[in-house]
């Protein structure tokens, strides 16, 4: 599966309770909306090994752990804007290194589960297939990598030229490494055009971003903030 969430899509999370009992951030914004899509993947998950990448300060973890073990992957260097200290999260275990370059860290097929919440976007397009490759690795057989990934996504009169690169990559996975749980809603840049549907980060949340990181702001102007939702099962095939 790769493909933009939609409003329909987080409702019917919401709808569902997949958030009960889940504090959400500080104030309501992007996340939210991909913490939602994530835990509608999780949902009922138990007994499983279950890592977060980058996770930062998690809002899911501790919430999973009761039925899980439960690890968080990450350096805590502020990479995106993150936090630099680690949390102290019950009943979680930290793994400090970043997956591309984790088999020093972490042996072959120790999880179940993967998952991410704004992470891939600031992978290095250059360094992305090991990205995935170590996805892959780290997997058990019929193991699930599970992404929400932030998108600046423009209409069909503007530019989504640096977004399609990286779509492109993220296609690449499907195949050799992973099955796609789901549509791969792109052939082309085409098909990236923002859509009304989408569930999209609200306009006073862009406009604070703009004093974090002021070299966006343009862009931020001319489009909405987006989620692609990236889902795939590992598979040996062609390995």
């Amino acid at each position: 599966m790769l493909r933009f969430v939609t409003k329909e899509q987080y409702w019917k999370a919401l709808d569902e309770g997949v958030m009960d009992g889940i504090t959400g951030t500080d104030v309501w914004h992007l996340k939210d909306i991909q913490d939602a899509i994530a835990c509608s993947h999780l949902r009922g998950v138990q007994g499983m090994d279950i890592a977060e990448i980058g996770a930062g300060h998690s809002r899911l973890l501790e919430h999973f752990a009761n039925t899980n073990r439960c690890t968080v992957i990450d350096e805590y260097k502020g990479l995106g804007g993150g936090p630099k200290t680690r949390p102290n999260i019950q009943n979680v275990s930290f793994i400090d290194c970043m997956v591309g370059n984790s088999r020093r860290l972490i042996p072959d097929q120790t999880f179940d589960i993967l998952y991410s919440v704004s992470v891939v976007e600031h992978v290095a397009l250059e360094n992305l297939e090991l990205f995935f490759q170590d996805c892959h690795r780290i997997l058990r057989p019929g193991g699930k990598m599970i992404h929400l990934i932030d998108a600046y996504v423009e209409d069909q009169l503007g530019d989504n030229a640096e977004l399609w690169l990286r779509i492109e990559e993220y296609l690449k996975p499907y195949g050799a490494w992973f099955l796609p749980m789901g549509e791969l809603q792109f052939s082309t840049v085409e098909d990236v055009a923002f859509l009304t549907s989408y569930a999209t980060n609200p306009d006073n949340m862009m406009r604070r971003w703009n004093v974090s990181s002021p070299g966006l702001r343009k862009k931020r102007g001319r489009a909405q903030s987006c989620t692609l939702e990236m889902v795939g099962v590992r598979s040996d095939k062609g390995i």
